[in-house]
């Protein structure tokens, strides 16, 4: 459940097929005939100025030369540990070139930070509105010495300094998200802010809908400075009902529905929008690069498909009224006819894209196709299935795991490369 801050909206969305924006969701592609396939290739072709990276095949399932480790050389986390280790909301978390770990804890409304073994070192932030202060927190990214952070119901962003703490912050700008939802920072110094899905008109689609999503950047002076336009949305059913607390619009997923995925590394914004396996990849001023593609038949649903995702779905309903209202809710869903083709991408420094497979109910590994920063396929590796990539770096990936009690763990594990593919 979320409010806007600023809208008076109510949202009940269980994660419907895919965790949210940042998660990585796969299937091994041990036993289904991937080391009998050709070996990848891709063709490249300019079109009107844009590359095309057309990849075919697929990567064994040895990888390639990479892999991930089985255990987290790091955990952080826990249901009664010390207080500063106790985690709830995470939104965002980055390891700092000295070691460190760094996580925005949005249930404390504070940045935690850790020393390179997990132990809690300090907390900086809490609830209000003053300097330094959050009524929501999310993690952008590190801008030289200083963490980039999201407000989104104040609508400003913050830089805060791991030791010195609150450095200065902005309100965003008119032209920028009237209501943000999400945000990234580009290594170029600006921040790019996702707004709510609405209408032209500011408003919310009743029933089944796939309402496009402004994109728009501005600086750390809080100047716009492009307008990425309105890209394609997720596929949901909206619902309006009165509550205790009155008119609520409820925005729920649909099964197996397009959910579009985004990550920005570097000047670049990657957007995949769920249509085809399919990657456009944006420069920071609203141009083109290129287009990453990966050749593959679309995969029907099946009814036992849309059962198993049902019960899935089901799980965390402890009031039997409440189950049986959100399962009548999903029966009458739109069915769709073909899963997503890909799950949630992911960006590393040096350029290279992660995409990983659409992750199927009772799924407990993953797969992630890496492709280098040219666009084409190299590498692949397995993680496990409910972790959501947060950070990635030369020899490492940071990921969020939440247990079945809600336990949020923050774990850091060992990523070995192929040489082709490491910066």
């Amino acid at each position: 459940m979320w409010n806007s801050g600023t809208h008076a909206i109510s949202c009940l969305e269980r994660p419907v097929g895919q965790v949210p924006i940042g998660a990585t969701l796969l299937v091994l592609a041990a036993g289904c005939g991937i080391d009998n396939a050709p070996p990848p290739s891709a063709e490249v072709r300019d079109s009107a100025g844009i590359t095309l990276v057309e990849n075919r095949g697929e990567i064994p399932s040895r990888g390639g030369g990479w892999s991930l480790s089985s255990e987290p050389t790091v955990a952080i986390g826990s249901l009664d540990g010390p207080e500063g280790e106790q985690l709830y909301r995470v939104r965002g978390a980055l390891r700092l070139p000295d070691g460190r770990i760094v996580a925005a804890n949005d249930g404390t409304k504070d940045l935690r930070v850790f020393a390179s073994d997990g132990s809690h070192v300090a907390s900086i932030g809490r609830e209000g509105e003053g300097p330094g202060e959050f009524s929501s927190i999310r993690l952008l990214g590190l801008l030289g010495d200083a963490l980039v952070l999201l407000d989104r119901r104040l609508r400003r962003v913050s830089l805060i300094h791991p030791d010195e703490g609150f450095v200065r912050s902005f309100p965003l700008p008119d032209g920028v998200a009237p209501y943000p939802m999400d945000g990234w920072l580009f290594d170029t110094g600006s921040v790019l802010i996702q707004d709510l899905p609405l209408t032209e008109e500011g408003a919310h689609e009743e029933g089944f809908n796939r309402t496009p999503v402004a994109y728009a950047s501005c600086d750390l002076s809080g100047a716009v400075l492009t307008d990425f336009g309105r890209l394609p949305g997720a596929e949901r059913v909206n619902i309006t009902r009165e509550t205790e607390h009155g008119l609520a619009t409820l925005l729920s997923s649909v099964p197996f529905g397009r959910d579009p995925r985004v990550a920005v590394s570097g000047d670049l914004l990657f957007f995949g929008a769920q249509d085809a396996y399919e990657v456009t990849v944006y420069r920071s001023d609203g141009s083109v690069s290129r287009m990453v593609r990966l050749d593959r038949e679309p995969v029907p649903v099946t009814d036992a498909d849309l059962a198993a995702f049902i019960e899935e779905d089901l799980r965390d309903y402890q009031d039997e009224n409440e189950a049986r209202e959100r399962r009548q809710e999903l029966e009458a869903m739109p069915r769709m006819a073909v899963r997503p083709p890909h799950g949630a991408i992911f960006a590393d420094r040096s350029g290279s894209l992660f995409v990983a497979e659409y992750r199927m109910p009772g799924d407990t590994t993953v797969g992630m196709n890496v492709f280098d920063p040219t666009g084409r396929l190299t590498g692949r590796f397995s993680m496990p299935a409910d972790l959501e990539v947060l950070d990635l770096g030369d020899d490492y990936l940071l990921g969020l795991l939440e247990d079945d009690l809600g336990v949020e763990t923050l774990r850091l594990y060992g990523l070995s490369r192929t040489s082709s593919g490491s910066r």
